[in-house]
C-alpha cells in the first residue's frame, strides 16, 4: 500500500494514524507499544492503539521500520532515523579532528567569535487569524537574578538581543537554565516560544510516498 508520509527530521518514532492503517489489507497485527509519546511543545502524551513492525520502501530503498499506530486521523510521521535508512535526506558523516583542524584553521574568520547575519531582514509570514499573546513574566529565582541581569547585559553588548521601546503584541517569557557542564555556575537564557510559532507559517513541507508491505 503507498503510503503519504511527513518527513520530520525532528521524530525519533515513526507514525502511522488509525485512519490510514484500517485502509491497509491485510492489516499488521499491533503489538502493545513499550513507550510514551509525546508531541513537541505538549506534556500530554499521544494516544497510541499500537505497533508493528514492517518494511518500508521508496522507489530507491526499502528498510524494516517499527511503526507506531495512533488514534484519529493526525497525519503519518516518517522519523529522522528511517529518513536517513531510506537517503531521502542525507546523512552527515563525522569528520576525522584532523579534517575538522584543517576546516577551522583554513576559514578561521568564520570559527572566531559569534557570527551574525548582517544586512538581510528575515521575513516571516504570519498568519493574521491567530490572536497575539502577551504572557506574563515568569518569576526567576532570586539566586540567579544578578546572573540574569549580567547575562542579559552581556548580549545586549554583543548585539544579539536588543532593547524594545512601548507597547508590542507578542510578548514571551525567558526562561533560565544552569548551563550542567558549567564550573563557574553559568546560566543560558532561552525564551518560550510555543505560542509564537503556532502563528509562524511553513513557507515549505516535504512529503514521501512510500510503499509498505
Amino acid at each position: 500500500m503507498v503510503v503519504k508520509f511527513l518527513l520530520d527530521t525532528g521524530s525519533s518514532v515513526n507514525i502511522l494514524d488509525q485512519e490510514t492503517y484500517n485502509k491497509i489489507n491485510p492489516k499488521p497485527k499491533l503489538q502493545k507499544p513499550n513507550m510514551e509519546v509525546f508531541a513537541y511543545g505538549t506534556d500530554s502524551h499521544v494516544k497510541l492503539l499500537g505497533k508493528f513492525v514492517t518494511t518500508v520502501e521508496t522507489k530507491q530503498k526499502y528498510t524494516t521500520a517499527e511503526i507506531l499506530v495512533t488514534e484519529g486521523k493526525s497525519g503519518n510521521l516518517l522519523s529522522h532515523l528511517t529518513s536517513v535508512e531510506l537517503q531521502v535526506i542525507p546523512e552527515i558523516q563525522t569528520l576525522q579532528h584532523s579534517k575538522v583542524d584543517k576546516i577551522c584553521k583554513n576559514y578561521n574568520s568564520v570559527f572566531t567569535g559569534i557570527g551574525k547575519y548582517k544586512d538581510k531582514q528575515i521575513d516571516l509570514i504570519i498568519d493574521p487569524d491567530v490572536q497575539p499573546v502577551s504572557q506574563p513574566h515568569r518569576r526567576i529565582p532570586f539566586h540567579q537574578r544578578k546572573q540574569v541581569e549580567k547575562e542579559l547585559k552581556r548580549l545586549e553588548d554583543l548585539d544579539i538581543i536588543e532593547k524594545v521601546e512601548g507597547a508590542t503584541d507578542w510578548v514571551s517569557p525567558i526562561v533560565v537554565t544552569s548551563k550542567p557542564k558549567s564550573k563557574t555556575n553559568e546560566i543560558r537564557l532561552c525564551i518560550d516560544m510555543r505560542l509564537p510559532n503556532t502563528a509562524i507559517k511553513r513557507k515549505k513541507t516535504s512529503f514521501l510516498h512510500c510503499m509498505i508491505r
